[in-house]
């Protein structure tokens, strides 16, 4: 008899352990894995900016791949990246845990453009309003591009950045010129063709430097880089005078500020 039991009770904890190691691996196969929270894969890309560059841009330019890991980024190599972007400015960049990245940027903003050959090719650059930089535009909406006059002047090379040239010293003064013929006398801004900065010397005691505007008109505008509001009122005046021989004006030189010379055809 007591074998019987023995026997028999044997018999229940095996088909007990069966059963509990059925439901063990039942469990195990409709249970998802836990991924270790450091090699979560990239979840999210937030992305903010003050002009122009897009998300999908970015995405690009950064090679990031869709399966990779988040504490596999090196965020310095990133913003490595970005900064070879000549249009950025500056960048910050931050992981945001369990497992996004935020990039932050600021852009450089056109303020004349050009063009120039390079390896048999016509390339657009443009010069950053607030510090004379040379940059190549990425994104940028074809009304800002059409917007941004065209500019002549000389350009010297450098190998300290990745566009190649040197920033134009002294752009403060264009920038200024600029400002106020797009808000105070559109109608001679409207007019404009190109700016020259040949005769362009940002130098303080350069009393040679002159700001020179061709007109569609034909005509040949030049301007000190000092005391601007002077000669435009000055300009203004002139081309709204009664007898003023707008057809045979081919040059008016503002630069001696409180007087104009005007050369006719």
């Amino acid at each position: 008899m007591k074998i019987r039991k023995s026997v028999k009770f044997a018999f229940l904890a095996l088909i007990l352990a069966i059963i509990c190691c059925g439901i063990f691996i039942f469990f195990q196969r409709i249970t998802p894995k836990r991924i270790p929270s450091n090699r979560l894969p990239l979840q999210v890309i937030k992305f903010e900016t003050d002009g122009y560059i897009t998300k999908k841009f970015l995405i690009k330019a950064l090679a990031i791949k869709k399966d990779a890991i988040f504490s596999d980024i090196d965020i310095f190599a990133l913003k490595k990246k970005l900064l070879s972007i000549t249009q950025i400015k500056d960048a910050y960049i931050e992981r945001q845990f369990p497992a996004s990245i935020f990039i932050k940027i600021k852009e450089r903003s056109p303020l004349l453009k050009f063009a120039i050959k390079s390896e048999n090719k016509v390339e657009l650059l443009f010069v950053d309003k607030e510090d004379g930089s040379i940059f190549r535009g990425s994104c940028l909406p074809k009304k800002v591009i059409l917007s941004t006059p065209y500019v002549e002047l000389n350009l010297e090379k450098t190998t300290t950045n990745k566009i190649g040239y040197k920033p134009i010293t002294g752009i403060s003064h264009v920038k200024q010129l600029i400002q106020l013929l797009r808000n105070e006398y559109p109608y001679i801004y409207e007019d404009i063709n190109k700016f020259s900065l040949l005769r362009y010397d940002s130098r303080e005691k350069a009393s040679w430097s002159r700001i020179e505007i061709y007109q569609k008109s034909g005509r040949v505008i030049v301007f000190n880089p000092n005391k601007l509001e002077i000669q435009l009122l000055n300009l203004d005046y002139l081309l709204n005078e009664k007898h003023f021989p707008r057809e045979n004006v081919q040059k008016i030189d503002l630069s001696r500020i409180e007087s104009a010379i005007i050369e006719t055809r």
